[in-house]
């Protein structure tokens, strides 16, 4: 029996012909560079681990250090994780040149231990200079899993002749003499039935982390915990009629040294709104505000528990420790009854806005439809804790607290729109967003505890996700079985995918992503060159360079995203309906972006609905997926290229087209049609679970219609046309 299988493995294994030149998969899997990557190899057993494995990198494949984080620290951050990214990019290495075009075909990964088929790979790079490829799994893997990665003789030298494994590969997999080495052995003899099948010329086994498993541990906690749920007065009056309202105005701590500068509320949009309710929730805070790492979360061991709650400076001393009061207001319908429940909406905010902007801009439109409209700040955002909101009526001045979620970071004591949600260094927004998604999952419930006091039903909450808050919502609605349904707007599938193709190049996102890194150090094209895309290959597309140190670049984004990957929604939309998390239910969800966005692009928004959709989606079945086509709408009315933001340098739209407070104007009826349109059908899709009617310039896409590049054909504007 033993002689049958050492023979099937070797007819699985290509081997050269006397004493011919043949082109080999080199084996060097110590080396990320070199490879095959990722690899067990590079892990450690661990038990304190989910998975059983932890991460052990000499160095990491490529440094990211920053003046905060150096390149060391960097790799002790990976080697914190319990394995490889869910969606890692595999790095194969040849002795001689390949034919670029047999790379797609002959690459591929699945389970090690043959529970599913073979993954092809997509977005293929191959570097000339070292003859090395760099491809991504064809969708996200799944998550605390074993993979096989294995090439076969389908890839060709560049002579057209067939490749052959090479000595160091042949003995591992043939003796099995390490557990790693024996591993590899049985999953090639007996795992994916594509492997055995095939003439396999390399490969290498390794294990993914357990992406969502902090949060889900978060989400467990606020169930135990014995502070919890507590509600807090926000002033003197919590509930406001809007009939009786005089004005509203929100007073923002845009500076700790100076006076707030107070922001009026517009009233008249609140149209079909009743009341207005105030209130301040408690909600665990996990992000360390100093140390060596501030602004991130403590990493524990996946096998265990999570760090309890973290003190943050300046909290009142008489609430719990670890604990922060987070304001939230909520626009009420009009109620059949006194004691009627009201569905509610949760609406998550983009970067940069607040409780008071987009929000109060949908607020009427749910209030038509009868939904209330539930608002918090986001981590980072809603400036400083000394924010307030004063409402007048008929009895005077009303004084609620407000505080904001913004960190002073400015030398001069100013908070600007996001400061302590984008942290310097590689891992970025990634704690902003679990955090977000903690706060989202504690104001659930105290929802289902008092309904705030205003009667909202807990059994119909929904969520709304504009752009970051759809990162942070993306989080929340896999994990929180309290959300019904979800519309995730204008979102994508990590941070640092989305930073690297933003309009421009250089996003504050990107910025923070390399910060001072010694990526600059690296010969080649400059981390400031106007492409800086680094031939990062577009889905379906194969790319190659001749330019050296282009690989590395690729590499050190790819440690980044591996970062990042514990708060990339990515990483969690597989679980809305495909592989609900445990206590959770598969949930409606409707994904809306537009064509050519600026700011979460096209490829990064599809990748968001391919990783919901799954491997074995038909590409021809209609999606949750509406398109704005935005080139329809601009052809029909050309200023809509022209609707900016105070400060912004090109058209908004189509990335703010589901709630933005600027386009509110009668000077801008097209946007606010649109927009109007577009809202409506959100409330439409809460109460049916489905999607009906689409609004004007819409299209429901399938996965062979996902835009998979960039648009920016249409003309960007530096400045409003006169």
């Amino acid at each position: 029996m033993r002689m049958t299988r050492i023979w099937a493995l070797c007819s699985l294994l290509v081997l050269p012909v006397a004493a011919e030149a043949k082109t080999t998969v080199r084996h060097v899997p110590l080396s990320p560079q070199v490879g095959p990557f990722p690899s067990d190899v590079l892990t450690v057993a661990d038990p304190l681990q989910k998975t059983g494995r932890r991460v052990n990198l000499a160095a990491a494949p490529a440094c990211l250090g920053s003046d905060l984080v150096s390149c060391a620290g960097v790799t002790a951050l990976l080697n914190q994780f319990d394995g490889f990214s869910v969606k890692p990019q595999f790095n194969i290495c040849f002795s001689g040149p390949v034919d670029p075009s047999s790379l797609k075909g002959g690459i591929a990964v699945a389970p090690a231990d043959g529970s599913a088929g073979a993954m092809a790979v997509n977005q293929v790079f191959y570097d000339r200079t070292t003859n090395c490829v760099q491809a991504k799994p064809d969708n996200v893997l799944n998550q605390g899993t074993r993979y096989l990665l294995f090439v076969s003789n389908r890839v060709r030298a560049a002579d057209g002749t067939t490749i052959v494994a090479d000595d160091a590969f042949k003995s591992c997999a043939l003796s099995g003499g390490t557990p790693y080495c024996a591993a590899l052995k049985t999953a090639l003899t007996s795992g994916p039935r594509e492997a055995r099948a095939a003439s396999i010329a390399g490969a290498s086994i390794f294990t993914t982390m357990s992406a969502t498993d902090w949060l889900q541990k978060a989400r467990a906690a606020l169930y135990t915990n014995p502070f919890l749920p507590v509600a807090l007065p926000a002033g003197d009056k919590g509930v406001f009629n809007v009939a009786e309202l005089q004005s509203f105005v929100w007073l923002p701590q845009t500076n700790i040294n100076q006076p707030p500068q107070p922001i009026p509320v517009p009233l008249p949009i609140l149209e079909g709104v009743e009341k207005i309710a105030f209130g301040l929730y408690l909600s665990p805070n996990y992000i360390q505000p100093d140390g060596p790492m501030p602004g991130t979360i403590a990493v524990t061991p996946t096998g265990g528990g999570i760090q309890a709650p973290v003190p943050v400076p300046g909290v009142d001393p008489s609430l719990p420790p670890g604990y922060v009061p987070i304001s939230y207001h909520v626009f009420l319908p009009h109620a059949s009854s006194p004691t009627a429940k009201i569905p509610v909406v949760i609406y998550a905010h983009g970067s940069g806005d607040s409780q008071f902007g987009a929000p109060t801009a949908i607020a009427s439109t749910f209030a038509k439809a009868g939904f209330a409209t539930l608002a918090i700040d986001l981590v980072g955002h809603g400036f400083g804790p000394g924010g307030l909101a004063i409402l007048t009526d008929g009895q005077g001045d009303h004084f609620v607290s407000s505080p904001g979620r913004g960190v002073p970071l400015q030398p001069d004591g100013s908070i600007l729109p996001g400061d302590g949600c984008l942290v310097p260094g590689p891992i970025a927004v990634r704690d902003c967003l679990r955090q977000s998604a903690v706060d989202i999952m504690a104001l659930i419930q105290n929802i289902q505890a008092t309904g705030l006091g205003v009667q909202l039903d807990p059994a119909r909450v929904f969520l709304v996700g504009q752009s970051l808050g759809s990162f942070a919502g993306s989080l929340a609605h896999a994990v929180e079985p309290g959300i019904k349904s979800a519309v995730i707007n204008v979102g994508g599938d990590s941070t640092v995918d989305t930073a690297r193709l933003a309009y421009g190049d250089d996003s504050d996102l990107l910025y923070l992503l390399l910060y001072n890194q010694a990526l600059l150090a690296i010969p080649g094209p400059a981390l400031g060159s106007p492409s800086f895309d680094f031939y990062y290959p577009y889905r379906d597309r194969v790319s190659q360079t001749t330019t050296p140190g282009v690989a590395d670049i690729q590499r050190a984004f790819e440690v980044a995203d591996w970062l990042n990957i514990p708060g990339a929604p990515l990483a969690y939309a597989p679980h809305f309906k495909l592989k609900p998390l445990p206590g959770v239910q598969a949930k409606p969800t409707l994904f809306q972006f537009g064509w050519g966005d600026l700011e979460v692009v096209n490829p990064v928004e599809a990748n968001l609905v391919r990783a919901y959709a799954g491997p074995s989606q038909s590409p021809y079945a209609l999606l949750p997926a509406q398109f704005f086509r935005f080139d329809l709408a601009l052809a029909m009315d050309p200023h809509l290229a022209h609707v900016f933001m105070e400060g912004a340098t090109y058209s908004i739209l189509p990335h703010r087209y589901l709630a933005n407070p600027s386009i509110v104007e009668p000077e801008n009826a097209d946007e606010l049609s649109i927009m109007l349109e577009v809202q409506r059908q959100v409330a439409r899709f809460f109460k049916s679970g489905t999607t009906l009617v689409l609004p004007p310039f819409f299209h429901n896409l399938s996965l062979a219609t996902l835009p998979n590049s960039r648009h920016f054909t249409w003309p960007v504007q530096a400045n409003p046309a006169p």
